[in-house]
């Protein structure tokens, strides 16, 4: 929709002429709306903000996707409104109990030495991490779990196939952070293709 222009090119303008072109396409094209362009602009926040955070950008480059969101549709379900997690919350997730140690497998909220990678751990982390839906993640298996490799290193990623509708089906990359918590270590190496990857 904008072509390929140099990464130093893409500013404000460019990102306004990605929503104009965009509400600009067919009626019912990928539920052509504005709350749903606005979510397309969310994820590009969120991903140029990712790029710059791991170093893929320059930090000197300004967000060019934050602001020109389009006006809400007050008939839209409030559930498809609802606005992407603030640093806040994220920093509040992985720095619970769950992830930094609990009391024990039965007491997540108390803090304590134990820290239980079981469904609660990984579910968790990839749904946040990925975006997937909770039944998705849990009906995954370790031969679900593959692995391209790139002219910059290996890729894991998820195979979801078991998906609540056709278009669902999808490959997502295993988030860098998730990898480094042990998930291959744990619930991949060593196990059968068909052991789950998120047991309870």
């Amino acid at each position: 929709m904008i072509g390929n222009p140099p990464v130093r090119e893409i500013d404000s303008g460019v990102a306004v002429s990605f929503r104009f072109r965009y509400l600009k396409l067919p009626k019912y094209w990928d539920r052509n709306e504005p709350a749903t362009a606005n979510k397309h602009k969310n994820a590009l926040i969120e991903y140029w903000d990712y790029l710059v955070r791991n170093s893929k950008l320059p930090l000197d480059l300004d967000n060019p996707f934050r602001g020109h969101m389009s006006a809400k549709n007050k008939l839209r379900a409030a559930r498809d409104e609802r606005p992407m997690w603030s640093a806040k919350l994220n920093y509040q997730l992985v720095a619970s109990p769950v992830f930094t140690g609990c009391f024990s497998v039965h007491r997540r909220k108390r803090e304590g030495r134990e820290i239980h990678r079981d469904a609660l751990f990984w579910v968790t982390l990839l749904g946040r991490f990925t975006g997937a839906r909770e039944d998705e993640l849990c009906s995954l298996t370790v031969g679900d779990i593959d692995v391209i490799e790139t002219e910059i290193g290996p890729v894991w990623h998820l195979n979801i196939r078991d998906s609540k509708t056709e278009g669902g089906s999808r490959d997502l990359p295993i988030p860098e952070e998730t990898l480094k918590m042990g998930l291959l270590e744990f619930r991949v190496f060593g196990l059968r293709p068909s052991s789950r990857c998120s047991p309870s």
